[in-house]
């Protein structure tokens, strides 16, 4: 086996995940799997590295739900939101599934972004980013164009 096929038994689908928590007799729906992968996909290919989740949910894992979600928030970057590179913004878009037909909007509030594995993203621009970016244009700190 090459190096490449070796790193691929590594990674965990949703399809994985989900046989895997129905072998367990539990019965996660498609947002569930969906945010679980998420959380561990550092590449953004649509499918979770099998030994972070491990390290995750293994004996050395959080003790109980906030434990769990502290040490997610610690780990990985918010599921919903994103930040802003312009501004530093740390909650200046808020990411959202988006269906095969979603369209970017016209003022460009709106972007759709794909990943590896062809699902699809909404990521829409909130107001206090515009607002922030309004700030920082009126005190010369930001260039208009941006």
């Amino acid at each position: 086996a090459t190096d490449e096929d070796l790193a691929d038994l590594k990674m965990m689908t949703r399809k994985d995940l989900s046989d895997l928590a129905r072998f367990l007799g539990m019965d996660l729906k498609v947002d569930q799997l969906r945010l679980v992968v998420d959380a561990f996909d550092d590449t953004g290919c649509g499918a979770m590295d099998l030994d972070r989740f491990l390290e995750f949910t293994g004996p050395r894992g959080p003790r109980d739900k906030a434990d769990a979600r502290q040490r997610l928030l610690k780990q990985t970057p918010p599921l919903w939101e994103s930040t802003c590179a312009v501004t530093g913004m740390p909650n200046a878009f808020m990411v959202t599934c988006a269906s095969e037909a979603a369209r970017e909007s016209e003022g460009g509030r709106v972007k759709i972004t794909s990943k590896a594995n062809g699902e699809k993203r909404r990521q829409v621009e909130l107001k206090e980013r515009q607002r922030r970016l309004a700030i920082l244009r009126h005190f010369g700190e930001l260039p208009d164009d941006k």
